[in-house]
């Protein structure tokens, strides 16, 4: 029989909702999952004995068995514990305890009670009803005005507490059937509160037995060693994230992509390029890295691959090593340029001292030849400044990229520094000019980095300064840094487009699964 929909005057709602059938019922399939968990582990415990399989094989199972079994045997406790807490059955209602919740029992006994305090409460309040309007339309007028209206503890006042009023004239027997009715609602009053002495006392005996119930499981919980751990609340996060994360991972991809390879092909605009191209490889990076992110979160909650984590790192890896090379390459032909320039300028004063130069106009030719050498020659090396030399010096670039070069590559000040100190170039007015004719008229498109761009033109302007001994290291650094910077850039690039045509022509996870790469593969493996 179901419960009562209408609860008024002593609630909105059913105050002890539930069916304490359906409850005892769990409670006795939780006993006999109990039961059944119990029987299992005692089979793993007492099978593979020595008898029949003395090998290390069977030692290794039986050790496998018996810790199994020890895991069987915490679950046994949950589950008895869960089916002690519920009970079993809804006519048992002993006290609730500690040790033995009775929830079932205890609900049953709740719900009945608070069908025992529902019927009286709502006569009452029909009462009430029925008497309120009586005394309102037979005697309104010769009561005072707050006769009627009910006190904190929900009684009518006395109807006459200072006498009749004038215009009310009323009889000895009419004051005496208005204190009848006054009675007889003030008693309804009482019964309606004492209903709810029940219920309250109802709500409270299931409240107590579901605290019991929840003690008991919570402390059964958190003493059997089977609690979730941090790690696995983690994993379990990932895991219900998991479709989010794709689509991060995607998204980021593709920006990483887009950004990264428009990074390679506008630093020959004029006025803007190089700016445009360093803010666009750091947002690049940035899409990388929370590619990288996505990824490796969701290979450490088993949906992620191997192969999308490689595809990552290489990403990230070739920007840091990339920027590292560009930092070798630039302050070597930096040096080379500044080397070139005394050099130069040294060996063509000694051509000068020791040809017909000097011995057929002496100090005078040369003070004539003098400048248009240092002309040509500063004309081939170029200008710098002096900071940007004091510093290519203190960091002494080799071949390739070292360490110190590497770890600056990745270091997320000096990507954010590098990234974004020249993002003023790209102010409106910067924009504007790319509108006039002339802006254009020096401009080449190339594709690549437009600080390498800039560093090999000033490198290739030396000529045969290049050639003289104390510059060709420094040439061959820029060379060997300028290898290096397009072995881990285009590579990557390769890499990255492939990711996207596979995934979007669907072949991908064929391909990985093949390939044993997939999660799909590593679960069915």
């Amino acid at each position: 029989m179901g419960r009562p929909a209408d609860w008024w005057p002593l609630a909105e709602a059913d105050p002890v909702p539930g069916d304490p059938v359906e409850v005892a019922a769990l409670g006795r399939r939780l006993a006999a999952t109990a039961d059944e968990i119990e029987s299992a582990a005692q089979r793993l415990r007492t099978m593979c004995t020595d008898t029949f399989w003395d090998s290390g094989a069977g030692e290794a199972f039986r050790a496998r068995s018996v810790a199994t079994a020890g895991k069987l045997a915490a679950a046994f406790g949950r589950y008895q514990a869960a089916a002690a807490a519920i009970g079993s059955d809804p006519a048992d209602y002993a006290p609730s305890t500690g040790n033995r919740p009775n929830y079932a029992g205890t609900l049953d006994q709740a719900q009945a009670l608070s069908l025992s305090a529902l019927a009286p409460a709502q006569d009452a309040a029909a009462t009430q009803r029925i008497t309120l309007t009586r005394l309102r339309a037979e005697y309104g007028v010769s009561l005072w005005p707050l006769a009627l209206v009910p006190d904190a503890s929900g009684h009518l006042p006395p109807a006459f507490p200072f006498g009749p009023l004038p215009a009310g004239a009323v009889g000895a027997a009419e004051i005496a059937d208005i204190a009848a009715l006054v009675r007889r609602y003030n008693s309804a009053a009482d019964t309606i509160t004492s209903s709810r002495a029940t219920l309250a006392r109802a709500t409270g005996i299931r409240d107590a037995a579901a605290a019991n119930a929840a003690a008991l499981i919570d402390s059964v919980i958190g003493s059997d060693g089977l609690a979730d751990s941090a790690w696995d609340r983690f994993t379990n996060f990932i895991d219900e994230h998991a479709g989010l994360l794709s689509t991060i991972s995607s998204i980021a991809g593709w920006v990483a992509t887009a950004t990264g390879t428009l990074a390679l092909v506008v630093g020959w605009i004029p006025v803007v390029g190089q700016a445009l191209a360093a803010v666009l490889g750091t947002v690049a990076l940035a899409a990388s890295v929370l590619a990288l992110i996505s990824d490796g979160l969701l290979k450490i909650g088993g949906k992620g691959s191997w192969a999308d984590l490689a595809l990552d790192t290489i990403a990230v890896a070739s920007f840091g090593l990339g920027r590292a090379a560009v930092g070798a390459l630039k302050d070597s032909a930096l040096l080379a340029r500044v080397t070139a320039r005394s050099a130069g300028f040294s060996n063509a004063i000694g051509d000068l001292m020791g040809g017909a130069t000097w011995l057929n106009g002496g100090e005078r030719a040369l003070d004539e030849v003098l400048p248009e050498t240092w002309d040509g020659i500063r004309g081939a090396t170029g200008d710098w400044e002096k900071g940007a030399v004091k510093a290519a010096t203190e960091h002494a670039p080799g071949p390739w990229p070292r360490w110190g070069d590497v770890l600056r590559g990745f270091h997320p000040v000096s990507i954010l520094h590098d990234g974004f100190k020249d993002i003023g170039d790209l102010k409106p007015s910067s924009w504007k000019q790319l509108g006039a004719k002339a802006t254009w008229a020096d401009a080449k498109f190339f594709v690549g980095d437009p600080e390498i761009h800039e560093a090999l033109e000033g490198v290739g302007k030396l000529g045969n300064l290049s050639k003289l001994d104390s510059v060709r290291g420094f040439v061959a650094n820029v060379a060997s840094n300028h290898d290096m910077w397009r072995l881990v850039t285009a590579p990557a690039i390769a890499a990255d487009f492939a990711n996207h045509v596979l995934t979007e022509t669907g072949l991908k996870d064929g391909f990985l699964h093949d390939a044993g790469l997939g999660w799909a593969a590593e679960a069915a493996g």
